[in-house]
């Protein structure tokens, strides 16, 4: 779990450097913006419980 929260908190800064970003509003928005989509838990279910 390590790893990965470094792995992260590398992306961010890079993606923060790329984009010049320096205050911590805009760190908060390239974290916000650089996160993987959330998966649609209901949808996946849905189509799993129909294929029964």
């Amino acid at each position: 779990m390590i790893d990965a929260n470094n792995t992260r908190r590398e992306e961010i800064l890079l993606k923060s450097e790329q984009l010049a970003t320096v205050s911590p509003k805009g760190h908060g928005r390239v974290t916000v913006n650089t996160r993987d989509p959330k998966l649609n838990v209901e949808a996946w279910n849905m189509g799993q419980t129909s294929k029964k």
